[in-house]
């Protein structure tokens, strides 16, 4: 009688407890592709507080729920990205959170001789010395190193770390261009049959930082250029009503519409069906480049957004939420409106090793 053979049991770490556009598209390419090894048994780590959350359940169709220690069973860990190692600040709380969402359960993994893979990730900088320790030590006991930024491995290098790291490029950037749907929201495509569409999407519906630094530029670019309509959308599916928002409300223009999506292959729908996005948010802006619009981007993180704008060499994009004024976004919207973004060969090929390398985990 031929013996069954044993699974390989595989956890994805990351940040899965949370509803954002880019950390539920993660969620689902790391969990097709490792899905995709054979003979292999994938789950999402499941830790108090931290577990899996229900829009990356909706958008993967993961259904297991299980004990709070169960995932230490598992044969391999792999830390994928939307796991950030990176926090500008101090205090203890948020110190802590990000020891105990991220780095203790690897550590804990690692100390029953188990391997991590940590894939694609972002990090730095970690204004904390004790946070630096705990990450430097994750980090050298790796089994694979593969960061998405220079400036991550500098980071790393600079905090001690001597294990071997591979420098490649976001993993979103692997995305299949040609799976890309059309909006199918009638409403949409009545609205802009024959508009340009410039897309203002936020990480809150009701900011009124968004209201009162991007939007009166907004409302004086769309007199001039009556050929564009706007759409505003939010970062991960909402019920709330977006008309009632303090930011739908102040856009002036005939030509409005609030875009409410279910997930994200609806997201990317309405990038692709874009012509110039504005956002303050980082994986709205490379998907958006990457199905080649012209992107403006006023980030509210520290670093890493600009990173990934130099490290496609359109530096001049990104300008930091704290340093724009009404000129400075008119500006960026008169400038670059017209102008797509063109991904470089090269750097999709380098987020596609990412993904390459999980499906050839037990090789």
């Amino acid at each position: 009688m031929k013996r069954k053979e044993k699974k390989y049991k595989i956890e994805i770490h990351g940040a899965i407890n949370t509803p954002n556009f880019g950390d539920v598209l993660f969620a689902r390419m790391f969990y097709e592709a490792c899905k995709s090894i054979p003979n292999a048994e994938v789950d999402f780590l499941q830790i108090p507080r931290f577990g899996v959350g229900k829009y990356v359940r909706e958008e993967t169709g993961y259904d297991r729920k299980r004990g709070k220690l169960e995932y230490l069973k598992a044969n391999a860990l792999i830390l994928m990205s939307g796991g950030y190692l990176g926090l500008d600040n101090t205090s203890i709380y948020y110190v802590l959170h990000l020891y105990f969402r991220f780095i203790f359960p690897a550590l804990l993994f690692q100390m029953l001789r188990k391997p991590v893979y940590i894939i694609g990730v972002g990090g730095g900088p970690i204004d904390s010395k004790w946070l630096r320790r705990k990450i430097k030590r994750l980090v050298n006991h790796a089994q694979k190193v593969i960061v998405r930024d220079e400036e991550t491995r500098d980071y790393f290098i600079a905090y001690g770390v001597k294990n071997s790291i591979e420098l490649s490029t976001d993993t979103a950037l692997s995305y299949d261009k040609e799976s890309i749907q059309k909006i199918e929201d009638e409403d949409f495509q009545n609205l802009f049959c024959n508009k340009k569409v410039l897309l203002l999407h936020t990480e809150r519906p009701s900011n009124q930082e968004i209201a009162k630094k991007i939007i009166p530029s907004i409302n004086i670019f769309l007199e001039k250029h009556k050929e564009y309509g706007v759409v505003f959308g939010y970062d991960y599916p909402i019920n709330e009503s977006l008309e009632e928002t303090v930011c739908f409300k102040e856009l002036c223009c005939e030509t409005k519409y609030a875009y409410k999506y279910k997930n994200t292959d609806q997201m990317i729908a309405l990038l692709n069906a874009s012509d110039c996005i504005i956002t303050t948010k980082l994986h709205v802006g490379i998907m958006g480049a990457l199905c080649g619009k012209s992107v403006i981007s006023f980030p509210t993180h520290r670093e890493k957004t600009q990173r990934f704008y130099k490290q496609i060499g359109y530096p001049e994009r990104c300008i930091h939420f704290t340093k724009i004024d009404d000129d400075i976004v008119l500006q960026q919207l008169e400038q670059y409106h017209n102008k797509p973004i063109s991904i470089q060969e090269s750097l999709i090929t380098k987020a596609k090793e990412n993904l390459m390398f999980v499906n050839e985990l037990r090789k």
